[in-house]
């Protein structure tokens, strides 16, 4: 089960993603935020046909673990990011996943 979800809501770089849930109904599981490498990407982490971070959310949700994924800001706010010589690995990758 896939719940729409809002990463960062409220600050300067709000981003879409997924909660992916176990299908048994359980209140408390395990849970996992997929954080991705270099470089803009989707939530899927979409390569040509393969979707990896949407495979691992579906095949761990069905061994009962809750999965967080969502779309890189680079990838949305590519425009805004491109010429920002301060970019760290903290703006791109951590503070997103912290959220």
């Amino acid at each position: 089960m896939n719940e729409k979800i809002i990463i960062g809501k409220g600050t300067k770089y709000h981003l879409n993603g997924f909660l992916t849930l176990p299908e048994d109904g359980s209140s408390k599981v395990p849970a996992l935020v997929l954080v991705h490498g270099s470089g803009p990407a989707d939530m899927d982490e979409k390569v040509g046909n393969n979707f990896p971070f949407k495979d691992l959310a579906e095949g761990l949700s069905d061994k009962g673990i809750a999965v967080l994924r969502y779309d890189k800001r680079t990838l949305v706010y590519e425009k805004e990011m491109k010429n920002d010589t301060s970019l760290s690995v903290k703006e791109e990758t951590i503070e997103d996943a912290i959220h």
